[in-house]
């Protein structure tokens, strides 16, 4: 889910709660499970990324992604990354989009 770095707290805080509680159910879990298309953090936000740079307006990305429960019910494991307006540009240049 994407938002303009303008969008109100109060929106993005209940955009993310209804994400949460949607992700919750556990048939949308299984189908995200067994989807297959992104089987690592990374390859998820490198298509991410690259689907972002197809669009001008966005002018620098940082995502962050976490998993948990990572082992027994308990902990996670994230990763995160920051692309600045100049990685988007040599990117777009390149030919490098979605």
């Amino acid at each position: 889910m994407f938002v303009t770095a303008k969008t109100p707290k109060a929106i993005v805080d209940k955009l993310h709660a209804s994400v949460l509680s949607a992700l919750a159910r556990p048939e949308l879990k299984e189908r995200l499970a067994s989807d297959g298309h992104y089987r690592t953090q990374e390859r998820l936000i490198t298509r991410i990324v690259l689907a972002c740079a197809d669009h001008l307006e966005v002018k620098s990305l940082e995502i962050c992604l976490r998993k948990f429960p990572v082992h027994n019910g308990s902990g996670w494991l994230g990763v995160g990354l920051s692309v600045d307006a100049t990685a988007l540009a040599g990117m777009r240049s390149q030919g490098r989009v979605a």
